[in-house]
């Protein structure tokens, strides 16, 4: 776990009843431990009340809906995921760690929820909604094999 958020990791996942291990392994595969990695997603669909936000922060529907579209810092929350879960500040604020912890945090828990089986609700943080093959392997199965690799690092059990 990256010494630097450490801290701020464990305090956020508690506060929602998550495993850290699982938060920091999302962190150390989403975005390397860079609170301010940014990354647009031009396929993205799932825009959350663009005209709301674009009024309310004196900024283009155009640029609402491209900056819903992005993933933003240590757990690459989507934009429009983080109004859906209440974020109503400029979108750069996302870049904050203890914001992007907390917006992060707070939808990872809602799937958590939804989805009580681990490998479930790291799919579905990845991609929206745990989707399986007919093999009965996952369409994300790369990304959930690297977080689970990551949590058994950081776990201490190689």
């Amino acid at each position: 776990m990256e010494a630097k958020f450490k801290t701020q990791i464990y305090d956020v996942a508690k506060s929602f009843n998550l495993d850290p291990t699982l938060v920091a392994a999302i962190v150390a595969v989403e975005s390397g431990s860079h609170p301010d990695k940014v990354r647009y997603e031009p396929g993205y669909r799932w825009i959350f009340k663009p005209e709301d936000f674009a009024k309310a922060l004196n900024i283009t529907l155009d640029t609402e809906k491209v900056l819903q579209s992005c993933s933003w810092g240590l757990m690459q929350i989507m934009g429009a995921t983080a109004r859906q879960h209440g974020f109503k500040e400029d979108m750069p604020v996302l870049c904050h760690p203890e914001k992007n912890l907390f917006y992060g945090c707070k939808h990872l828990k809602s799937l958590v929820n939804k989805y009580p089986i681990q490998t479930d609700a790291i799919a579905a943080y990845n991609a929206g909604t745990p989707k399986e093959m007919a093999n009965g392997k996952y369409f994300n199965q790369q990304y959930i094999d690297k977080v689970t690799k990551q949590m058994m690092i950081i776990g201490g059990r190689k």
